[in-house]
This record gives structure tokens, sequence and C-alpha cells, in this order.
């Protein structure tokens, strides 16, 4: 890495992607195509039924301006108000077992996240220059930073996730 390439890391928060390098490392979670690995045995009880708790339905228009609760059951697509533009969530995958998706930005770039079994869920932060992904159980999730928009799906029964976009 060049000495300017690390300059600009260091003047972002560094947290993020420590937790979310960290996360990488431990679990699995990212873009393999084969979800976090992680084991629901012995977990805590599993998240209430998606349908239930998403407080805007299914509706991803509700996403537009960056604020949104949505159940998702199927592959879905849309975009958001992100920091410097927009940005499109696509949800690869949600099925009984797991769940995978892309946050693409304007310009291309691209973080993804994916976990499985109930309960489980990843956290994508978005910045003006920076985005990172952390999955993990969902009470060990990071709250989200000042600044930022927060990309959140968990699992919840069955084929059923929860997405939940949030800006601060």
């Amino acid at each position: 890495m060049t000495a300017k390439a690390w300059e600009s890391t260091t003047r972002m928060a560094r947290w993020p992607a420590v937790l979310a390098l960290t996360t990488v490392l431990a679990v699995g979670c990212g873009d393999t195509g084969q979800g976090a690995g992680l084991s629901t045995e012995n977990a805590k009880d599993p998240l209430p039924t998606p349908a239930a708790s998403a407080s805007d339905g299914t509706d991803t228009d509700a996403c537009a301006d960056g604020d949104c609760q949505i159940a998702v059951t199927e592959q879905v697509s849309f975009p958001f108000r992100a920091p410097n533009g927009t940005a499109r969530l696509t949800v690869n995958r949600v099925d009984d077992e797991s769940f995978e998706y892309t946050v693409t930005r304007d310009g291309g770039s691209e973080v993804s996240g994916g976990a499985s079994g109930a309960g489980y869920g990843c956290s994508t932060f978005l910045d003006t220059e920076a985005a990172s992904t952390v999955c993990e159980r969902a009470e060990q999730l990071p709250e989200q930073a000042h600044g930022t928009v927060m990309i959140q799906l968990l699992k919840g029964a069955g084929s059923n996730a929860v997405v939940t976009i949030a800006t601060r």
C-alpha cells in the first residue's frame, strides 16, 4: 500500500474496517457465496418474524430517502440515498438458511455481506469515503456512527429477512 493510500485510510474512522476484517477472518462473512458459516447451535431465541416487525412492510420505495425498515423474502434491488449521492441495495438471495446482499454506490464500488441462521445479521456502514461490513449475532452488531448510512439485514424465521436503512 502506498504512503498516500495509507494516509487517506487513517483519516477515516478505522473501527468499522477493523471490525469488518476481524469478522471476515473469524466467521467468513463476505461475498464468498457461502454465507457467514455461523452455527445456530446453542444460539439464543431467534428474532421475531420479519414481516411482523418491519415498520414499512415490503415497500422498497420507503427506502428512497435513506430511512426505512422492510421485510424481504426474495431477491430484490432498489436505490436509496447515501452519502455523496445514491446507492443500490441488492438482496441476492434469502432462503430458509441464509441471505446474501450487495450494496453498490454511485461510481460502481461495492461491498457485500451474508449470514446464516435466524438471529444473525450484517451491518454495512457507508460514509463519504469508505464502506465496511460486519456480520454477527444480531445483539452483537456494532452501533451506527454519526455521519453514516447503515444498511442492516437480519435473518428471521424461514425465508424472511428484515432490511433496515438508517441515516445518522
